[in-house]
């Protein structure tokens, strides 16, 4: 069943572990603030592979967020930073998807890949930005 958490309709999917759930819902929970307004809803996955911690898709036409979960989020002590950096994704991602249209629609053929390239890589570096940033606001504002 869903659950709402400051006004995000929070959803874990079936597939994830039923001992899990609570946990994810606390992370989820510690961060909810940090999602950005257009998320009405959030869907939680759960993926068995070691590659990643976490990974974002957000759908801004649709106001809904993914985050797949891995193995590894539930042993990093870095979890709320991973999160975080998820979550710029979805700050970040309306901006990209009109970059990405653009480049789309009038880029030349030869170049598009190298453009989409470039974007993805600008993408995860602002997100990695914006988890260092935010996390020297939360350690200042608790000292």
């Amino acid at each position: 069943f869903p659950v709402t958490i400051r006004g995000v309709v929070l959803r874990v999917e079936y597939h994830v572990p039923i001992a899990l759930k609570s946990v994810i819902e606390q992370r989820i929970g510690a961060v909810s603030y940090l999602f950005p307004a257009w998320v009405n809803t959030l869907t939680i996955r759960w993926a068995p592979s070691e590659e990643d911690i976490a990974t974002a898709h957000p759908q801004y036409e649709y106001r809904a967020m993914t985050v797949t979960l891995h193995p590894p989020f539930l042993e990093d002590k870095e979890w709320h930073s991973s999160l975080i950096h998820e979550i710029g994704h979805g700050i970040v991602r309306p901006y990209v998807q009109i970059v990405d249209k653009m480049v789309e629609k009038f880029a030349a053929d030869g170049i598009k890949e190298f453009l989409l390239d470039v974007l993805a890589a600008k993408e995860e570096e602002i997100c990695e930005d914006l988890a260092i940033f935010i996390g020297k606001i939360q350690k200042d504002a608790d000292v």
